[in-house]
Order: C-alpha cells, then sequence, then structure tokens
C-alpha cells in the first residue's frame, strides 16, 4: 500500500516544474513518467501512455523498452510519477501497479488552479508464513 513520505530532497524546485509543466500539457488527461538519476542529476523521462481524465494505461512495451534505455545509458530509477487532473490527491487502488516499477512514487494533483505534489512509498502487506 501506498503511504505518504515525509522525504523532501527528491523533488527539486526544477524538478517540481518540469512535473508541473508535463501535467499542465497532458490536460485533461492524466501524464505519466518516470523520475530518474544519472550521475548527481535527476530529471523526468514521460512515457507515452494511453490517458484519460482518471486514468493512464501505458503499454508493457514501451515500460520495459524504457528500462532498458535506462540501463543502457546508466541511469537509475528513482521514481514513478503521474498526475490526477480531477484534484484528488491519494493514489487510486489502480495506482498501485505503480509498486512494480519503484518502491516511490509521485502523485502530481490540481489544487487551487496550481500543480501540487505528494511522495508516496510502497510497503507490502506483511506476508503469512505456513508451515508445510
Amino acid at each position: 500500500m501506498w503511504s505518504k513520505s515525509t522525504c523532501t530532497n527528491l523533488l527539486s524546485s526544477t524538478l517540481v516544474l518540469r512535473l508541473a509543466e508535463q501535467a499542465e500539457a497532458a490536460l485533461p488527461n492524466e501524464c505519466v513518467g518516470f523520475i530518474v538519476r544519472k550521475g548527481p542529476r535527476c530529471f523526468i523521462l514521460p512515457i507515452p501512455a494511453i490517458a484519460t481524465q482518471s486514468r493512464v494505461y501505458v503499454h508493457p512495451q514501451v515500460l520495459l523498452d524504457a528500462a532498458m534505455a535506462l540501463d543502457c545509458g546508466g541511469a537509475e530509477l528513482v521514481a514513478t510519477y503521474h498526475s490526477h487532473p480531477d484534484g484528488t490527491a491519494a493514489p487510486s487502488s489502480n495506482d498501485n501497479l505503480f509498486s512494480a516499477w519503484s518502491r516511490t512514487h509521485v502523485l502530481l494533483y490540481r489544487s487551487a488552479g496550481h500543480w501540487a505534489t505528494q511522495v508516496y512509498v510502497w510497503s507490502s502487506p506483511d506476508c503469512n508464513t505456513f508451515d508445510s
């Protein structure tokens, strides 16, 4: 499940600006992508998607190609991100799928006409141990 994070060092003001620009350009639909690090710098990698105002779908091959390009380019996936143009500030159950790519997720949401961000971290429910 996603839990709010108090991590503030992930998002520089420049990175937040770039995320907001992408979210704004995608309106009225959602946007999606990766936050990656190469050396000391972080940047966004928008991912092509089929998006509506309340859902985003990325073809699995597109995700694999992006992950391979990052690996070949020596970049590290730091977080996933996507937007909620309707202003919902919490991940939906559909957003749990982002945890397959990163345990950190940045949600952009509309608040008072501006884009706000919230960082979430994924924690798996405790696994039950079964004796055989």
